[in-house]
C-alpha cells in the first residue's frame, strides 16, 4: 500500500507531525533571533539557533539502507547443456511470456550427430550383450554334462571298490579255500591208496611201476596242497592289499576329478558371467549416454515454465559489483555455457526490496520490523513493508572497500496491485524501523561529543560554554536519548564550538560520577564499570532494548563526535 495514497500508518504520522514541529520551531528560532554580540569574559559570538533545549519526546530509531527491488518469487532459466553452444533463437527481453512460449534455442548440429553415432554404438554394444548373455548359457550346460560325467565316474568307482570289498574279495578267498580243501582230501585219499598199494606190492598182487605211479601221483598231490596254500598266502598278503589300494586310489581319483570339474566350470562360469556383466554395463552406459544426448536435444529449445517477465542473466550481471562477462549482451550467436544463467522469469505480483545494512546494525534488525522503501523510478513514490529475512553471511564491499561487510535484508511490499509499476533491479532507498523511543529525555544527535568512551554536551555558563559528562541510551538518525547529566530545560550546543568559546577546566568528579566515570592518575576520564565487550544499545533479544541505561557503543553515524586527544587537558591549560 502507497503511504502517499493512503495516509500512512499511525507512526508515518507521528513523524510527519514531528518533522513539521522541528520546522516551524527552526523557523521561529530564526526569524526570532539574531547574532548576540560578545559576553563578559569572552568574546565569543554565537546564535540562539546553535542552542536547543533539551526535551521529552517521541521519536523513531530508524536505519537507512540502499539496494534494489527483486521479485519474491523468480524462476532462472539455464542452459542444460554438457557443453558450449551458441544462440540461434531468442525471445526479446522485456516482454511477458506464457506458459509454454519459447524462450531460446540452441545450436544442436554437434548434438544431434552425437546420437546418430551413439545409435550406431548402442546397436553394437546390445548385440555384445546378446552374444555373452548365450555364451553363459552354453557354459551352463558344458558345465552341468562334464560334472554329470565326472559324478558318474565316482559312483562307478566307488561301486567297483565296493563290488570288490563285498563280491569279489569273498568269492576269490572261497575259491582259495576250496581249492585247498579239494587238496587236501585228494592227498589223504591218495596216500590211503598208496598205502593199499603198499601192501599188494609186498604181496605180489601190484607191480613196482604201478606203486611208482601211485608214489607219483601222493607227490603232486602234496604239491598241489602246498601251491593253494601259497596262493592263499600271496593273495591275502599281496594281490588282495594291491587291489584293495587300486579301487580306493580310481574312488580318490574320480573324487579329485570332480572337484576340478566344479572348480573349471566355476571358473568358466564365472568369466563368462563378468564378460556378460562388461557388455551389459557397455550397453548400459551407451544407452545412458544416448539418453543424455537426447536429453540434451530437447534443453536446446527451451520454452517458459511459467508466465512471467524476460530478464536476460546477463542484465542480472551487469547490475552487479562484478559486472558482466565481457561477451556482450543475451542475443543470436553468443556462446553458451554449461549451467549458464540464460532467462530469469520474475513473478512481479510480489516484490520485495534488498537492501545492504551495514554489519554494525543488523544485529539491531529482525523479521517482521516495518519499513518504509522509497524507489526512485517512480517519481520517488513510497510504500510499506515488512522485513521477512536477514542474510546468514556478510558480503564483502570488493576492492573498492575490502573491509566493509554488509548483511542482505529483504524486505516485502505492500503493493495492492500496483505491482506494474514495479519491476526487478529498480534502485530503491529503505528506512527500516528499529525501535520507537516514547516520552524520553532527548537532544539532537549533533550535541553530542566523545572522548574516549566518554559522551558529553556542551552547556552555557559565564557567557561561554563548559563540557558536561552525560550517560545517553538509544538513539536515532537524529536524536538520542539522556539517561543522566542533563534536565529537561537544559540548553545544549548543537554545534563543535571554537577554542575561544570554551572555558578549559578539568572535569568535574561529581558529575563523572553521576553518568559512571572518574578519573584516572593521569587525568583521564575512565568507566568504574569494568569493560565489556561493546554493544550497539540494544539487546539483541528485544526489540525495544535499551533497557539497562547504559550507554549506547557502536550505532550507525558514529558515536558522537570525538575530541579525545584534542580536548585532553584543556582545564589545565
Amino acid at each position: 500500500m502507497s503511504a502517499s495514497g493512503t495516509g500512512g500508518s499511525r507512526r508515518a504520522a507521528t513523524l510527519i507531525t514531528l518533522a513539521i514541529m522541528i520546522a516551524v520551531i527552526a523557523a521561529v528560532s530564526l526569524g526570532a533571533y539574531a547574532m548576540i554580540g560578545s559576553r563578559t569574559g569572552g568574546g565569543a559570538g554565537y546564535a540562539t539557533a546553535d542552542l536547543v533545549p533539551v526535551q521529552r519526546m517521541d521519536f523513531d530509531i530508524t536505519t537507512t539502507a540502499m539496494g534494489e527491488l527483486a521479485a519474491a518469487q523468480q524462476l532462472e532459466i539455464r542452459s542444460m547443456l554438457e557443453s558450449e553452444s551458441t544462440i540461434i533463437e531468442v525471445v526479446d527481453e522485456g516482454i511477458t511470456v506464457k506458459k509454454g512460449d519459447l524462450l531460446v534455442r540452441l545450436n544442436s548440429d554437434r548434438i544431434q550427430t552425437a546420437i546418430e553415432e551413439d545409435e550406431l554404438r548402442v546397436e553394437s554394444a546390445r548385440s555384445e550383450v546378446v552374444a555373452a548373455e548365450n555364451a553363459v548359457l552354453i557354459q551352463e550346460s558344458r558345465n552341468a554334462s562334464s560334472l554329470r560325467d565326472a559324478t558318474l565316474q565316482v559312483t562307478l568307482k566307488s561301486l567297483a571298490l565296493e563290488q570288490w570289498l563285498k563280491g569279489d574279495d569273498k568269492k576269490e578267498l572261497l575259491r582259495i579255500r576250496l581249492r585247498i580243501d579239494s587238496a587236501k582230501s585228494e592227498l589223504k585219499r591218495l596216500r590211503r591208496e598208496l598205502e593199499k598199494d603198499i601192501q599188494l606190492n609186498q604181496q605180489d598182487f601190484l607191480s613196482d611201476n604201478d606203486l611208482a605211479k601211485s608214489e607219483l601221483a601222493v607227490v603232486k598231490a602234496e604239491a598241489e596242497s602246498e601251491t593253494a596254500h601259497l596262493e592263499r598266502e600271496i593273495y591275502k598278503g599281496y594281490i588282495r592289499l594291491r587291489e584293495e589300494k587300486i579301487k580306493q586310489s580310481d574312488v580318490v581319483q574320480a573324487e579329485a576329478k570332480l572337484l576340478e570339474v566344479e572348480i573349471q566350470n566355476d571358473i568358466e562360469l564365472v568369466s563368462k558371467e563378468a564378460k556378460r556383466s562388461n557388455e551389459r554395463s557397455q550397453f548400459q552406459r551407451r544407452e545412458a549416454r544416448l539418453a543424455r544426448l537426447r536429453a540434451e536435444l530437447e534443453a536446446t529449445t527451451i520454452v517458459a515454465p511459467s508466465d512471467g517477465l524476460v530478464v536476460f542473466g546477463t542484465s542480472l550481471q551487469r547490475n552487479r559489483r562484478w559486472g558482466n562477462s565481457g561477451e556482450g549482451p543475451l542475443q543470436i550467436g553468443r556462446r553458451v555455457y554449461p549451467n549458464m544463467l540464460l532467462i530469469v522469469l520474475p513473478d512481479t505480483a510480489e516484490m520485495v526490496a534488498t537492501v545492504r545494512v551495514h554489519e554494525s546494525l543488523v544485529g539491531q534488525i529482525r523479521p517482521g520490523y516495518k519499513a518504509t522503501v522509497k524507489i526512485d523510478a517512480t517519481g520517488g513514490e513510497t510504500f510499506t513493508g515488512t522485513i521477512i529475512d536477514i542474510g546468514v553471511l556478510a558480503e564483502g564491499g570488493g576492492w573498492m572497500d575490502p573491509n566493509r561487510r554488509e548483511y542482505t535484508v529483504r524486505i516485502a511490499l505492500d503493493v495492492d496491485g500496483e505491482s506494474a509499476k514495479l519491476k526487478p533491479s529498480m534502485r530503491c532507498e529503505a528506512k527500516i524501523f528499529i525501535d520507537h523511543v516514547a516520552d524520553a529525555l532527548a537532544i539532537p544527535l549533533p550535541a553530542l561529543f566523545s572522548e574516549g568512551s566518554l559522551r558529553y554536551v556542551y552547556v552555557r555558563q559565564s557567557g561561554k560554554f563548559v563540557r558536561r559528562p552525560v550517560k545517553i541510551s538509544r538513539r536515532s538518525d537524529n536524536y538520542v536519548e539522556i539517561l543522566e547529566g542533563l534536565a529537561e530545560g537544559d540548553r545544549v550546543l548543537v554545534r563543535e564550538p571554537s577554542p575561544s568559546e570554551v572555558i578549559q577546566r578539568d572535569w568535574d568528579q561529581q558529575e563523572l560520577a553521576a553518568v559512571g566515570f572518574t578519573l584516572d592518575e593521569d587525568g583521564k576520564a575512565v568507566s568504574m564499570q569494568p569493560r565489556t565487550a561493546r554493544g550497539s544499545g540494544f539487546s539483541r533479544g528485544s526489540p525495544s532494548g535499551g533497557g539497562s541505561g547504559g550507554p549506547t557503543e557502536g550505532l550507525q553515524g558514529g558515536e558522537g563526535r570525538d575530541h579525545g586527544s584534542a580536548r585532553r587537558g584543556r582545564g589545565t591549560q
